[in-house]
């Protein structure tokens, strides 16, 4: 809005202007009666567009394209001027005419390019030929006469000549066209265009008159004509009053860029014309300027061209004589430059601001990338301080420690967690060994108590609440005593020294003498290789077995089978014990090997079971580089598969 706003305040400022230079020129010319006079006026003889020769043959299609040179060759005449047959109203005419003329091999060729809005042809059903757009020749005969030809044609294509009578109405010699003249009419984007061949010999002292009519309406009056026959029926050919070289030179002192500077009399010819050219005002706002400028008035105005935004500026003001007034003068500007400026101004702001935007928006997107970075770096390294088992390994976190943002904000109360986690871990596992230093003495005693209680009153040897006494101090035991196994497990297996483990020896050895303290289950062995090696610890290797295979006895039924199978599967040696108990229920299936979970309700052993064996066994599986899991046993029951990786040769 604010650049429309300016914009306009532009176009009025020149529209000012243009209305102050208008009445300055106005100004210089009043009571300057010798400028508008005929007199004044310089005649322009044809000679000044004389004919040059062509070097190539001229095809007769209303096309320029064969003519060489043509800007060198063209006189340009404007057609500003009020002309009418007798008893009409004059009105004005805005066609206006480039002319180019050459010689070749005895004949003289013309080139009309003529500017107009309407374009009317001729209609056979009319016996007139001065009802259509034409154009008029006035020939010299050998008897110092003259010939009026008229040259028309009803489309595009070939032309038709006519030797007139005086009023340019009428056809002579019974209306039969003249063979001599050829010619072409071709459409172009502003008008049309008309090539003419004629024979130098009908030209006696290559003297020629010429004039091309403008008719708007159909079979309608001459309201225009450009040329050098006057439009009159006689006059002296070679000459039209044009532009007077007083008032031009006047007109030449004023340096107006962009602009075009018209004088017109009272009559509305074009007596100067001064200046660049420039987009035409509207027809209809140039006849409202000049006619205010006529009638006594100043008058501006500014005309907004369709999609391109430019406009065009026009001020007219009259020339007066005395109190008469006997023309005006008009100047129409471009605004092209100075909207080319403003515009130029509002790239600039706009080029301006978008780089200001990316500017920073890569500067925020710089910061935000390093914060990024800084928090995943962060999160990193927090996750990397505790294991999957909720131990603390680290206890402070380096990244944003000295920051003074939030992100060192929050890496110190990170690392403030972790000193505070670690510690309560410490003290968690501490509190087996605790437990087990604190509760031996009172259970070994309560034992001892009951030993003697049975000694001195053997009647109490088979009392229910004895033996419910003994049962419960030896479930005790075993409490504490799993509880500290698991606590010092994870230590243990940091200072062991791995070596090569000959598996498949192993587990042979280990399941026979398990089977012979195991009278109540059958046990089958099934080992595909002699000897299979892993790089462990033999002793944690017989203590996962002894959980794996404890928990197979605790969960079956008596004089049950127990499957142990091991072979080569995937380049991993792969163990799996089996049961046929009633397996894994799926609430824990997810957890089964963390710790503290177990499914009491399924055993068959009637001991207490705390979750801890299968946790031991996911410890050691997992210090060897191995991963253990649980899987349903056709017909009921588990399997539970530990995957070790092979030792190298």
């Amino acid at each position: 809005r604010y650049f429309d706003e300016v914009s306009v305040f532009v176009l009025e400022g020149q529209r000012s202007a243009l209305q102050l230079a208008a009445q300055a020129v106005s100004t210089v010319l009043h009571d300057r009666e010798d400028l508008f006079g005929v007199d004044a006026a310089i005649p322009i003889p044809l000679g000044d567009c004389s004919p040059l020769p062509l070097s190539a043959p001229v095809q007769l299609d209303g096309n320029s394209r064969d003519w060489s040179d043509l800007s060198e060759r063209t006189c340009h005449f404007v057609g500003v001027g009020s002309l009418g047959n007798a008893g009409q109203s004059k009105t004005e005419s805005t066609a206006s005419l480039d002319l180019a003329l050459g010689e070749r091999d005895g004949y003289l060729y013309a080139l009309f390019q003529v500017r107009d809005d309407v374009v009317r042809f001729r209609s056979r059903r009319r016996r007139n030929l001065d009802g259509s757009d034409h154009i008029r020749l006035v020939l010299p005969d050998a008897e110092g006469g003259q010939r009026r030809v008229l040259v028309t044609a009803e489309r595009d294509g070939p032309v038709s000549a006519y030797e007139v009578d005086e009023r340019w109405k009428y056809a002579l010699a019974a209306g039969k066209p003249l063979r001599e003249i050829r010619g072409h009419w071709g459409e172009s984007p502003d008008g049309y265009a008309i090539e003419l061949r004629l024979p130098l010999d009908l030209l006696p002292g290559k003297k020629l008159g010429f004039a091309v009519a403008d008719v708007d309406a159909v079979a309608g009056p001459v309201v225009g004509q450009v040329g050098t026959v006057p439009s009159g029926a006689a006059g002296a050919i070679d000459l039209v009053v044009l532009p007077s070289p007083g008032i031009s030179y006047i007109l030449r002192a004023l340096d107006l860029p962009g602009a075009r500077i018209t004088v017109l009399d009272r009559e509305r010819r074009v007596r100067a014309l001064v200046g660049e050219e420039v987009e035409a005002v509207e027809a209809v706002e140039r006849e409202r300027l000049v006619r205010a400028s006529l009638d006594h008035r100043v008058g501006s105005d500014y005309d907004v061209a369709p999609f391109s935004g430019e406009r065009v500026t026009a001020a007219s003001a009259p020339v007066q004589l005395g109190e008469v007034v006997m023309g005006a003068v008009l100047i129409e500007q471009s605004n092209r430059q100075i909207l080319g400026l403003q515009r130029a101004q509002l790239e600039r702001a706009l080029y301006a601001i978008i780089a200001a935007c990316i500017a920073i928006a890569g500067i925020l997107w710089a910061f935000a990338l390093r914060l990024v970075w800084r928090i995943h770096r962060l999160r990193d390294e927090a996750s990397a301080a505790i294991d999957d088992d909720g131990r603390v390994l680290e206890v402070a976190v380096l990244t944003g420690q000295r920051a003074g943002d939030e992100v060192g904000d929050l890496s110190r109360t990170i690392t403030g967690l972790l000193g505070r986690l670690a510690g309560y871990t410490g003290f968690l596992e501490q509190i087996p060994r605790t437990l087990r230093h604190e509760l031996s003495n009172p259970l070994n005693s309560l034992s001892t108590s009951l030993q003697n209680l049975v000694s001195d009153h053997p009647d109490l040897e088979n009392s229910k609440y004895v033996q419910s006494a003994e049962r419960g101090v030896a479930r005790i035991s075993e409490i504490v005593e799993g509880l500290t196994d698991a606590a010092s497990l994870e230590q243990a297996l940091r200072d062991d020294e791995p070596e090569g483990v000959d598996m498949a020896h192993l587990v042979a050895r280990y399941v026979d003498n398990f089977a012979a303290s195991c009278p109540r289950r059958r046990f089958r062995l099934r080992v595909d290789d002699e000897s299979l090696f892993v790089v462990g610890s033999a002793f944690r290797i017989e203590q996962m077995l002894d959980k794996l295979i404890d928990n197979a006895v605790a969960f079956s039924p008596r004089d049950s089978e127990i499957e142990v199978e091991l072979r080569v599967a995937e380049d991993r040696a792969r163990l799996a014990v089996s049961n046929a108990g009633p397996g894994v229920p799926d609430s824990i299936r997810d957890r089964v090997f963390d710790s503290m979970v177990s499914a009491p309700a399924a055993s068959t052993s009637g001991r207490p079971h705390l979750g801890i064996g299968l946790y031991v066994v996911r410890l050691i599986v997992e210090h060897m580089e191995g991963s253990v899991e649980v899987r349903d046993r056709e017909g009921g029951g588990a399997i539970f598969v530990v995957d070790l990786p092979l030792a190298a040769d």
